[in-house]
């Protein structure tokens, strides 16, 4: 925003969207995790592997990493680069970097349930 100020432009910035860490209901599906009845665990977006990292904290995060039950799976590139950040394996990558193909990535890694 600032260069085009710099080239005459009249610029305003609107936040479109805020992504804020989801809480509520985190008790029982970290204790799914923890008993090993979570098959996947899916990805949309860098900032949803940060802020799983952050509800998990590092104990979890690095007991799940260290061979948990679950798969990791993630929409794109961008996406792996931060599962693989926070300290997880990534499973896998949609083909095609949209929600159909991530869903059909996590019913393949469950074995087509």
């Amino acid at each position: 925003p600032e260069l085009l100020r710099q080239g005459g432009a009249d610029v305003r910035d609107v936040v479109a969207y805020r992504t804020l860490l989801e809480t509520e209901g985190q008790e029982a599906a970290l204790a799914a995790l923890e008993q090993g009845a979570v098959d996947a665990v899916t990805f949309t977006s860098a900032s949803t592997a940060r802020n799983f990292a952050q509800v998990l904290g590092q104990a979890r995060l690095k007991t799940l990493g260290d061979g948990g039950r679950a798969h990791f799976l993630s929409i794109g590139p961008q996406t792996s680069a931060a599962i693989q950040a926070v300290g997880l394996p990534v499973h896998g990558e949609a083909p095609v970097h949209d929600i159909p193909a991530l869903v059909e990535l996590a019913r393949r890694a469950i074995g087509g349930r």
